[in-house]
């Protein structure tokens, strides 16, 4: 991990922020939290997995009621483990660090551990209205989002939307999946809902 005299003023500004966030509305969109050349490095690693075959299709539930249920999410996915991690990817769990570290003095919520995932969306895929936390599960309490979409633009679709009141669908905001945006959410309250464009 980074050692704070590592961190830069503007990345550790940019943690503050989305810690603010987080305490103040439950979520938290920045962009160029990571540079393109970082980006185009996780996207040749993705590539390389993908090409290997290494991507399954993703599942919901957890434990042994774990199933693949593509009406619901029709996504692939590549579980990330630390003793494997590329060099961008080790880049990029560093500078969720401080984040992590930011949230925590600013919340409270006592995070402590990540797990991540590369998700692949081919055309046509989703992920449908859902929240990103099992039911009486405790341990994960917030989840991030980085984008590496170069070039997109709002015709390409794909945007993510976020529910801000609990069921109700007429508050949301949708986010667009622009390259090195990293969207971070407070697992509870806030559904989310992710799809493909036809690109």
């Amino acid at each position: 991990m980074r050692s704070s005299r590592e961190r830069s003023v503007a990345s550790v500004v940019t943690e503050r922020r989305i810690a603010t966030d987080i305490f103040e509305r439950g979520y938290s969109v920045c962009p160029d939290f990571v540079d393109f050349e970082l980006v185009d490095e996780l996207v040749a690693d993705t590539q390389d997995l993908w090409e290997e075959g290494s991507f399954e299709f993703a599942g919901i539930g957890q434990g042994a009621q774990k199933q693949r249920c593509p009406s619901v999410r029709s996504d692939r996915i590549y579980w990330l483990e630390e003793h494997k991690l590329t060099r961008a990817q080790s880049q990029y769990v560093d500078a969720l660090e401080g984040v992590r570290l930011a949230i925590n003095r600013a919340t409270m919520l006592g995070l402590f551990e990540w797990e991540g995932h590369l998700a692949v969306y081919p055309s046509g895929t989703f992920y449908r209205r859902h929240l990103d936390v099992f039911r009486h599960a405790r341990e994960r309490k917030i989840s991030t989002i980085l984008y590496l979409n170069r070039g997109w633009t709002p015709v390409d679709g794909g945007q993510l939307r976020l529910y801000l009141d609990g069921d109700s669908l007429e508050h949301y905001v949708d986010i667009g999946p622009e390259a090195g945006t990293l969207v971070t959410l407070f697992e509870r309250g806030i559904l989310s809902r992710g799809a493909a464009g036809p690109q």
